[in-house]
């Protein structure tokens, strides 16, 4: 179990896929409306499966949220998931890791009904390190602080009812 921390993270959105992606794994986000409450499930290719409930929010900068997670077991997930159904909106991506110029990104693969897009985010231990941190080669634009791409957003508006 971790207890809250600072998450400092930047995000670009990119033109297209990236080289060299490993690490594969399938996101699956429980958003519950109206909450800054997350349940995750991560799928990685291994066949190792992780569950957590999360919860996140924007402090003074878009870069800066503050992060609390508790890892729970499958069978909290699921009981959590059935019991919570009504006013969760799952939302899927797949998410990759990406190293560039020694430093470690991950990537997001979103689906949207106008295509694939392709979130690169890095996260740093100081906001000076972050803020020092250039676009990606392929970056299109810094979307750190556009809430239309934010995962809770997408969730929103391209999650389907959980039935």
């Amino acid at each position: 179990m971790k207890y809250a921390r600072l998450e400092l993270e930047r995000r670009f959105l990119l033109a297209a896929r990236p080289d060299r992606l490993t690490s594969p794994r399938t996101i699956t986000d429980h958003y519950l409306e109206g909450l800054r409450l997350r349940l995750r499930r991560i799928d990685h290719v291994d066949g190792r499966t992780q569950f957590k409930l999360g919860q996140k929010f924007t402090l003074d900068e878009p870069w800066c949220r503050q992060m609390t997670t508790l890892y729970v077991s499958e069978a909290e997930y699921e009981t959590l998931r059935a019991r919570l159904a009504a006013g969760v909106r799952p939302f899927q991506k797949r998410r990759f890791d990406w190293g560039v110029d020694d430093l470690r990104w991950v990537v997001d693969e979103i689906t949207t009904p106008s295509g694939v897009a392709w979130i690169a985010e890095i996260e740093e231990q100081t906001p000076e390190r972050l803020l020092a941190v250039t676009a990606p080669v392929g970056a299109l634009r810094e979307v750190t602080n556009l809430m239309e791409w934010d995962c809770s957003v997408l969730a929103r508006d391209y999650g389907a009812q959980t039935p």
